[in-house]
């Protein structure tokens, strides 16, 4: 077996680090310290990722994974919590438009349209209910074919865990096993296999650590939404308490992405979702999705699917 010898983009990669260590070290005339502890970096430290976030264009899907690492930008890596990715990268300004389906789908050919138009590819995630039904079918065929990320999201949208802070586990491994099984086996009747939906959402957007355990050890990766805005909410009904209109929450939307110190939409899980049913007649927020996708292009920000976003060092091993 012969051995590939390093790039000599490699090795003028570190000797430009070497330098850059060093010589301010020589020049001052000090020498460089010796090796000791380890310093903690505390828990909430982002370990540095294998691979710098894919460039990815509108209207271009595919990801550009020949760049450099920029090992030592921490924003090139993603947020976890709980085992779980809840945002991408942050060195660029690229975001995941995601949508959910459970029951209903009557905002998708809207959303299908609205996307096309822009040559975006956005990711879907549906439970095995929703991929059994007839009705749907046609609709499913189509997100597919145009190139969009599609995922499992449960078999049963069962609880798996509690609204508590921190929730509390509510299945067991059998369980938690047995419906994500189903809902990928569902996902293979539309010629999706396990290797092309490893990406996984949990229901109710809940989970725990065991949860995350759990989907890395089936090889899948746990992701959650991102916090800041108010998507995830354009399902609610008129007669709901917390409703909110569809014009609050695109608002909601456009303030997180005013905020600098938190790196505006960088890197954001923008999760919605592709129906809400017959009991939301004020709006909904499908309706205002291109106005939306125009804006945040307007402001410099590029989409991605789920896959193309997330950096390959978060990625188990496949099974």
């Amino acid at each position: 077996m012969h051995c590939a010898s390093p790039s000599r983009s490699v090795h003028s990669w570190a000797r430009h680090v070497a330098l850059s260590v060093l010589l301010p070290l020589l020049a001052s005339g000090c020498t460089a310290p010796s090796a000791g502890p380890k310093e903690d970096l505390g828990a909430d430290a982002a370990p540095a990722p294998d691979l710098a976030l894919p460039s990815v264009s509108p209207d271009q899907g595919a990801a550009d994974l020949g760049a450099a690492p920029d090992l030592w930008n921490p924003k090139a890596a993603a947020t976890i919590e709980r085992g779980a990715i809840v945002r991408g990268p942050r060195d660029q300004k690229v975001l995941a438009v995601m949508y959910t389906g459970g029951d209903y789908a009557d905002g998708g050919p809207t959303i299908l349209s609205e996307l096309g138009r822009r040559g975006i590819k956005a990711s879907f995630f549906f439970t095995g209910d929703f991929l059994r039904r007839a009705e749907y079918k046609t609709l499913i065929e189509r997100i597919r074919d145009e190139g969009h990320y599609i995922g499992a999201h449960s078999d049963k949208h069962l609880e798996y865990a509690s609204d508590d802070s921190p929730p509390k586990l509510l299945v067991t491994r059998a369980e938690f096993d047995e419906d994500v099984t189903r809902n990928l086996i569902e996902l293979e009747r539309f010629a999706i296999p396990r290797s092309a939906a490893r990406v996984f959402l949990p229901p109710f957007e809940q989970y725990t650590p065991e949860i995350a355990a759990w989907t890395r050890a089936r090889g899948m990766l746990l992701i959650n939404y991102s916090e800041g805005t108010k998507s995830n909410a354009d399902y609610l009904e008129d007669t709901a308490p917390s409703f909110i209109s569809a014009d609050a929450i695109v608002r909601s939307i456009l303030a997180q992405e005013e905020r600098a110190r938190d790196d505006g939409l960088r890197g954001f899980l923008l999760l919605m979702h592709i129906g809400v049913g017959p009991d939301r007649t004020r709006d909904r927020l499908y309706d205002r999705l291109g106005a939306l996708l125009d804006e945040l292009a307007r402001r410099g920000y590029r989409f991605a699917r789920v896959d193309e976003l997330l950096p390959m060092a978060t990625w188990p091993p496949a099974p």
